[in-house]
């Protein structure tokens, strides 16, 4: 088990205003949830005083048999190294 520290944004930080009014407006998309991470018992920040270390969002819609939710996670997103020591950090 790793401690995590998790950062909630608005959806309108990360998504362009017009298309995530489209998107809720159509159905399309039902909720959002979008968070920036870091990994460890101390949070490295970036310059926003965001958790670097990932990213991760969850979409919701509805569909005819309920809702529905897919997620997408960013691991090693910010953080800062070279791409071999972000890789030891991050492994696949």
């Amino acid at each position: 088990m790793a401690r995590l520290h998790i950062k909630f944004h608005d959806p309108a930080e990360i998504f362009a205003a017009e298309a995530l009014k489209r998107a809720y407006d159509s159905g399309t998309v039902s909720g959002i949830v979008a968070a920036k991470f870091a990994i460890g018992e101390e949070a490295h920040l970036d310059d926003n005083g965001d958790p670097a270390g990932g990213r991760f969002i969850h979409i919701a819609y509805d569909t005819e048999r309920g809702r529905a939710l897919r997620n997408r996670f960013w691991l090693g997103d910010r953080v800062p190294g070279t791409p071999e020591e972000i890789e030891a950090l991050v492994p696949d």
